[in-house]
């Protein structure tokens, strides 16, 4: 029986029979007005997107979603040699092996995953067009990820402390440092289970004007279909595969990966009596010797085994985000200037601040009013995007950004103020970078504890200073524990006044001057003889 093609037909629960009308959901709408109330959103949506500035357009990223078609139409010829392109390394690369729709089995055929080519315009600082990028990548939000094991679909990426102390070891032992980014790095990998993906008509018509040949395998609506023979963008397993192929490469030419950070990888050199070390992050490597020739000869390795590598040579390189100055011996700074700038920006900051905040930081005013939406999600996404900068190179500020994140979804006046006076003090110290250096002495963590006794009311349950009582237990084996380590000169205590507990971010805002001391010694203290923990 042929199925009728009208609407109501979705609605209908048999084959025969009139169909009936949609049942309201539960909360009483009904997909008329649910409908109505999404085409509302959608309008809303283009008139906020009208309403912004070119800068902010590219910020927002409402060009970067654009399809090939709106890219086309809107900028000719450029967008269309983007993608031809983007195309065109594709079949260089030897990604995609097409295949003819009919002649697949009807049952791996519905896997097939659907397509799209995302692309990007890129503005400069001044709000002007610079340039055009575009990339086709696989719908894997459609993938099965059940099928996958974790380890099929998780890459590792160096970590920040592993980052940093990569590049704090190459500062002290003048290392020479070269770093390098791998153009297109996931369309290197081979995949190894089956994915088929269906090409965009817009993509399939650019493909058969390249390649005649092509046309044989257009389906009856003129969309290719394409066999992943490497991982494309957007695949769940396309991270770890490259990830997989790249550490392969590194150990098969004698480089052992560490065991607590997978990301980075070391090798001896016993003619020269130097150690190479190699950071990984994503596409993004760092190279570090005290042998420049071996640094180089790492480089020329990986050009040949990747083709192509967009590297930087010399004392300043920029990695992911960061900005690290080897300028300076035996000292590594790192800034972000380009980023801050941005929210400084975008947010109209021209006053400074001696502090991050004030001694209300903690407060909580009850009676402010909250933020309405769109401030609301302003202030998540500036919160969020301070962080980032603050965890990397503000680290006294980190306790204000991480009451903050903890204010995002109900947020106040009261709150936009705190995070003003946060971005006031970044635009004061925004010239002063985060400087790390080699300590002579072995690793000491320290920590800072604010006794506390008695504080519960239940007096009965404290004796001698200690607590005691059935519940009291696993305080006694820390006690027990904690005495062992002191015994054994593990652990020493000693008294600190509280101006110079690095933790108590409180009194370091009600003390005058204090701030500036503690942020100086936060900020240049020796990374390598003092590991600050605040509890």
């Amino acid at each position: 029986m042929p199925i009728d093609p009208s609407p109501q037909h979705r609605y209908s629960t048999r084959s025969k029979g009139p169909a009936e009308k949609p049942a309201p959901y539960k909360d009483g709408r009904t997909w008329v007005n649910t409908t109505i109330s999404k085409s509302l959103k959608r309008l809303k949506k283009a008139i906020f997107h009208a309403s912004l500035t070119i800068k902010q357009k590219n910020k927002f990223g409402v060009y970067t979603n654009m399809t090939v078609r709106q890219a086309i139409d809107k900028y000719g010829d450029k967008a269309r040699k983007a993608v031809t392109d983007e195309l065109q390394q594709l079949i260089k690369l030897k990604v995609l092996k097409f295949v003819k729709a009919h002649e697949i089995d009807p049952i791996v055929l519905k896997s097939r995953l659907p397509s799209k080519t995302f692309v990007k315009i890129k503005f400069d600082a001044a709000g002007l067009f610079e340039k055009i990028k575009a990339r086709l990548v696989g719908g894997g939000h459609k993938q099965k990820r059940y099928l996958y094991s974790e380890s099929e679909t998780s890459s590792p990426t160096i970590s920040l402390v592993g980052l940093y102390i990569v590049a704090l070891i190459a500062a002290d032992e003048g290392r020479t440092v070269i770093t390098a980014d791998v153009a297109g790095a996931y369309l290197r990998a081979f995949m190894k289970r089956l994915v088929l993906i269906e090409i965009n008509k817009e993509e399939s018509d650019i493909l058969v004007e390249l390649y005649p040949e092509l046309e044989e395998y257009l389906d009856s609506r003129g969309k290719l279909t394409a066999e992943c023979l490497k991982a494309l963008y957007g695949l769940i397993e396309s991270g770890r595969l490259w990830f997989e192929l790249l550490s392969s490469t590194l150990i098969a030419n004698g480089y052992v990966q560490n065991q607590y950070e997978p990301c980075i990888f070391n090798k001896w050199h016993e003619d020269e009596q130097v150690q190479s070390t190699i950071g990984i992050y994503v596409d993004d490597i760092i190279v570090t010797c005290k042998n420049a020739d071996i640094a180089e000869a790492i480089i020329t390795s990986l050009e040949s085994e990747f083709d192509e590598l967009t590297i930087t040579r010399g004392k300043i390189h920029k990695f992911t985000g960061m900005i690290f100055d080897f300028t300076e011996s035996r000292k590594l700074k790192i800034t972000m200037k380009k980023s801050i700038d941005e929210i400084l920006k975008r947010n109209n900051v021209t006053s400074t601040a001696v502090t991050p905040s004030t001694e209300e930081l903690f407060q909580i005013d009850e009676t402010s009013p909250y933020l309405d939406k769109t401030m609301k999600e302003k202030f998540h996404s500036e919160v969020a995007s301070i962080s980032y900068v603050v965890k990397r190179i503000k680290p006294e500020c980190l306790p204000v950004t991480s009451f903050l994140m903890t204010r995002v979804h109900n947020s106040t006046e009261q709150d936009w103020q705190k995070l003003e006076r946060l971005l006031s003090y970044v635009n004061g110290t925004k010239e002063i970078p985060l400087c790390l250096e080699m300590g002579n002495n072995p690793v000491e963590i320290v920590a800072n504890i604010d006794s506390s006794h008695a504080t519960h009311g239940d007096l009965s349950m404290i004796q001698n200073g200690r607590a005691t009582g059935p519940t009291s237990r696993h305080i006694n084996i820390r006690f027990f524990w904690l005495n062992d380590r002191v015994a054994n000169g593990e652990v020493t205590m000693r008294y600190v006044p509280t101006e110079e507990m690095t933790s108590d971010h409180r009194m370091i805002m009600q003390l005058p001057g204090v701030f500036e001391y503690i942020s100086r010694r936060i900020l240049i203290i020796p990374i390598a003889q003092h590991i600050q923990l605040c509890i």
